[in-house]
């Protein structure tokens, strides 16, 4: 599209072959939060005003071209229709607003992105975003609405960024990577950064952070780290997924009840050629309404993965697999923090162990920081047998950030990076 000429909106009326060779096809990606930029600002145009010279519309581009440095990819805020359209010429005054729009909603973009960071791909599920979506829409074209100039564009995009040591560190860093055109460093740094606005924009008065790579756990109040543990995550083969979602119950004496894959591939051919580990493993088999079965009268070398009609369920007690204490969490994927009755794990510096839930190591304590009143020691310490599950529900369910945070703050020089146990990275 030239500089000069009439143009047409596409899906209007196409007057001449020169109309519709100059449409304007470019997709306005963000458009209920365009439309609630228009309601701020009382006006149809915004950077193609008197006041909204060429020199305030080329500071957008600047800072979309430079956005790299926040980790966000230049290309996903029009950058090439901005720098065709700084400066349109004889545009109509439809085809005008058209592209005011596609600049407000590269504004819109790029200082959203900026405050809550680019996370596309680095989650499998997220349920937490989506609630703070209006929100978090509505202060970045508030704030925006109140930019006039370059350098007030500058200093607004600045204010949106977290303010604490690491994440300046991360930046600086970045911006040495893509000096030096280190590759390897540019993608595990651009996945640190968004990550760190991503957790910092929600404001989260108290969350739980758990990440994969360090094998650890802090739970932060009030933005300080009130409690620091080890855990112990996915094996390679059996990763932890990715996930934001809430804890929402705290089970003193949970049952173990066993997953599908390690029922019927682990557990079921041991099961056939020793029946006495059911008893040893202080497991049950329980038909699909939860009724106890008599394991000895079963004719075990009937069955295989195909036919087995019941599920496994460790029995509670300190020798369950998931300890006395569990934390449910609302993530698909029936993986949950828990307790252990290892606790030899958390002595190794490798703790990727698990078939994808999460061990933790001060399970007592934490517990204790999330719930409205703190347990019973002395009912938890007992290691009861048979003890029949005890569920504490968390009045205000707590969110559980689960993330691939790559690199290691406590020793930036020598070890800058955690081992890419997952191969993220490759």
């Amino acid at each position: 599209m030239g500089a000069t000429g009439g143009y047409a909106i596409t899906g209007g009326t196409i007057c001449s072959a020169q109309a519709k060779k100059n449409a304007i096809t470019e997709k306005i990606y963000n458009k209920a939060a365009v439309n609630q930029f228009h309601s701020l600002t009382g006006a149809s145009l915004y950077w193609f005003t008197n006041a909204g010279d060429e020199a305030f519309r080329q500071s957008l581009i600047t800072l979309i071209d430079t956005c790299s440095l926040y980790g966000l990819n230049p290309a996903n805020y029009h950058q090439q229709f901005l720098k065709a359209h700084v400066n349109p010429g004889k545009a109509d005054s439809a085809a005008l607003m058209t592209i005011d729009d596609i600049f407000t909603d590269a504004a819109l973009g790029v200082c959203r992105d900026i405050y809550a960071g680019d996370i596309t791909g680095y989650l499998s599920y997220d349920e937490l975003t989506p609630q703070y979506t209006e929100s978090t829409w509505a202060f970045i074209a508030g704030g925006l609405s109140k930019v006039k100039n370059s350098a007030a564009l500058k200093q607004f995009a600045d204010s949106l960024q977290p303010q604490f040591e690491q994440y300046r560190t991360i930046k600086a860093d970045l911006a040495l990577a893509y000096k030096y055109k280190a590759a390897d460093k540019i993608k595990k740094l651009v996945s640190e950064i968004n990550y760190l606005r991503w957790i910092a924009h929600f404001k989260f008065k108290r969350f739980i952070l758990v990440n994969i790579p360090s094998a650890t756990l802090d739970y932060y109040s009030n933005d300080s780290a009130l409690l620091t543990m080890k855990v112990v995550t996915g094996k390679p083969s059996t990763r932890t997924p990715r996930f934001a979602a809430y804890c929402n119950q705290v089970i003193l004496y949970p049952y173990w009840n066993v997953p599908t894959k390690i029922a019927l591939y682990e557990l079921l051919p041991q099961f056939k050629k020793s029946p006495g580990l059911v008893d040893g493993m202080n497991m049950q088999v329980v038909d699909a309404d939860g009724r106890i079965i008599n394991h000895h009268n079963l004719n075990w070398s009937a069955y295989n993965a195909g036919n087995f009609p019941y599920q496994f369920r460790q029995s509670t007690g300190c020798d369950n697999a998931l300890g006395v204490i569990k934390f449910n969490l609302t993530d698909p994927y029936s993986v949950y923090m828990h307790d252990t009755n290892n606790k030899m794990a958390f002595l190794l510096n490798s703790r990727y162990l698990s078939h994808g839930c999460i061990r933790v190591e001060k399970p007592m304590e934490l517990a204790n920081s999330i719930l409205p009143q703190p347990i019973d020691s002395s009912f938890v310490q007992s290691c009861l047998k048979d003890q029949k599950p005890t569920i504490l529900q968390v009045n205000d369910p707590v969110p559980v950030l689960v993330v691939y945070l790559i690199t290691n703050p406590d020793h930036p020089n020598d070890a800058p990076f955690y081992k890419d146990i997952y191969k993220l990275f490759k």
